[in-house]
């Protein structure tokens, strides 16, 4: 625009120029004679000038044009939504990138306050002192705040802000460039995840061994207790000390076993090596075999299957570790004297129902919301062996059965635990 005002400002002095000389020429005036010719010549060679100066303005204003339709396309085929704001915050214009993000079209948009695309209240206020902190500073500034479409559809957004200023560098337009971030959080949120799974795994390594080592200890201390013993007894008489040695070395393998177990349980069920593979079985008899197999003691069992069905569609390795689970913790934690009451029943609408109650120091209040935690042992338990495991294990085992675990209980009085499956 300066130049074409320069130019201008040109052809208005050679224009003056001009007519003196052709003034002068008419009326002979001063002192020098001019004569028609020379003003022919000279307005023809100022024509020229002229028609070169308008060819050369016409090309400057067609690469203008140009410039400006693609700084235009720039603008609007750009991959990143571009919305351009007064210094009230209300939007002027914004492209087709942004459009797609609010899915609507520019004429719905212009004209409102940029705030009503923001999720809540606090992301509004959030974004009016990111604005004023571009204005105060002049240097481009990053909020991330939740957009909202036109639908009322949410996702996470990064915007970017900075002013635009005219020749005088005042205000002249606040740029905001708005990116849908929602790939970048989903991401962000699997990489938490995945470090929080390797913390808990560390975790469960470091429990494992501190678990490992204790509840091995008191076992196999017992075994090669009862082992040099035996050795001892070798008279007839003795066959009573024998046998009670023999029960002891028995209950700690079981006891060892019972461990083994549970840490095999949990690493098959973490590796995802642990599926449901249902089939025909007799409840009854797999309960039968489950008590008699884990009651070392020989502690009383009542055991009732209240049914006259007792073929169930279940998977029989997973069910036999719930049941093994919640009848030894039965044992483990009641009285020898203590009776312990099985009962296996179908519900009415053909769910299988498995409670085992026992009559032992039960959980206290504070520590039921946590007993199918990881590792987690009672206060009442800590006497007794065990790795915390097995309740937890339970819990999973029954998930992947499509079933459910519940439990009642009273400190100093019991607990009962009930299994429950779809038998489909």
């Amino acid at each position: 625009m300066k130049a074409a005002r320069k130019n201008m400002g040109g052809l208005t002095e050679l224009r003056k120029k001009a007519e003196k000389k052709l003034m002068y020429g008419v009326t002979g005036a001063g002192t020098e004679s001019i004569r028609p010719l020379e003003i022919e010549h000279e307005l023809n060679v100022h024509k020229v000038e002229l028609e070169m100066q308008n060819e050369e303005l016409r090309l400057t204003q067609l690469q203008l044009e140009k410039s400006l339709d693609n700084y235009a396309e720039l603008f609007q085929y750009a991959p990143v939504g571009y919305f351009i704001l007064d210094i009230n915050g209300i939007v002027l214009n914004l492209n087709d990138a942004a459009c797609k993000l609010l899915g609507e079209h520019t004429n719905w948009a212009t004209g409102r306050p940029f705030s009503v695309f923001l999720h809540s209240e606090i992301c509004q206020d959030d974004f009016y002192r990111h604005r004023n902190l571009v204005i105060d500073s002049g240097m481009p500034q990053e909020i991330e705040v939740k957009f909202i479409k036109k639908d009322s559809a949410a996702f996470p957004a990064l915007i970017t802000s900075t002013i635009v200023k005219d020749e005088e560098d005042h205000f002249k337009y606040f740029l905001s460039t708005v990116n849908d971030i929602s790939e970048r959080k989903e991401q962000e949120l699997k990489m938490k995840m995945a470090l929080s799974k390797e913390v808990e795994l560390n975790e469960l390594k470091s429990r494992f061994i501190s678990t490992a080592s204790h509840e091995f200890r008191t076992p196999l201390a017992t075994i090669l207790l009862s082992t040099e013993l035996l050795e001892k007894y070798n008279e007839a008489d003795d066959e009573k000390n024998r046998k009670k040695h023999f029960q002891k070395i028995k209950s700690a393998v079981l006891g060892l076993t019972e461990i083994l177990m549970d840490f095999l349980s949990l690493d098959k069920f973490e590796n995802g090596a642990i599926t449901n593979s249902p089939e025909y079985i007799d409840l009854v008899s797999l309960t039968t075999r489950v008590i008699e197999d884990i009651n070392i003691r020989r502690q009383t069992v009542l055991y009732k299957h209240a049914d006259k069905k007792q073929v169930v569609y279940l998977d029989p390795k997973l069910l036999r570790v719930c049941i093994t689970n919640i009848i030894g913790n039965a044992f483990k934690y009641s009285h020898a004297d203590s009776p312990v009451e099985v009962t296996t029943a179908f519900a009415d609408n053909d769910q299988v129902l498995i409670s085992v109650k026992d009559h032992g120091i039960g959980i206290p209040e504070h520590d039921k919301p946590f007993i199918f935690d990881r590792f987690f042992r009672s206060k009442t338990a800590e006497a007794y062996q065990g790795t915390g495991l097995g309740l937890n294990i339970v819990q999973k085992f029954t998930s992947v059965m499509n079933g459910h675990i519940s439990f009642t209980s009273v400190e100093n009085e019991g607990s009962t635990f009930v299994l429950q499956f779809p038998n489909m």
